[in-house]
Formats: structure tokens, C-alpha cells, sequence
């Protein structure tokens, strides 16, 4: 469960979830469960629409995929 939120912006990450077919499940039925529902809702009152990353900074840490990680080990 608290892989859950780092996972879960995938999109962000600028990760392929059609390449983890059992990964994109486990999301899906995760974001149903009523504590997760909860939490996120919760969650809302702290958010910020801006975002503070530096672009070289984001491009660091989201500018991997599964795809680059492989070729590079």
C-alpha cells in the first residue's frame, strides 16, 4: 500500500503502464478501495495546483521508462 501514491502518477512519470498489464490492475483496484478514496479526498484540502519542480529537476527524476532503465543496465 505505500508504493501505492508513487505509482499511481505514473503518467506524471512519463511511464507506458500498457507495459505492466498486472501493475495497471492492481492501480485500478487500489483507487477503488474506500481508504484510499478517503485518503485522497482528504488529501485535497493540502494540494497546490502549481507545480515547484525545476525542469531540469523533473527531467531528472520523470525522465526515465522502464524501456531506458533496461537498455542502460
Amino acid at each position: 500500500m505505500a508504493s501505492y501514491p508513487w505509482t499511481a502518477i505514473w503518467e506524471r512519470q512519463q511511464q507506458k503502464i500498457e507495459e505492466f498489464a498486472n501493475v495497471r490492475r492492481w492501480l485500478d483496484t487500489m483507487r477503488e478501495r474506500p481508504g484510499v478514496k478517503a485518503a485522497y479526498e482528504k488529501a485535497k484540502a493540502y494540494q497546490s495546483n502549481r507545480s515547484n519542480t525545476d525542469p531540469e529537476v523533473a527531467k531528472i527524476l520523470f525522465g526515465q521508462s522502464a524501456a531506458t532503465v533496461r537498455r542502460s543496465s
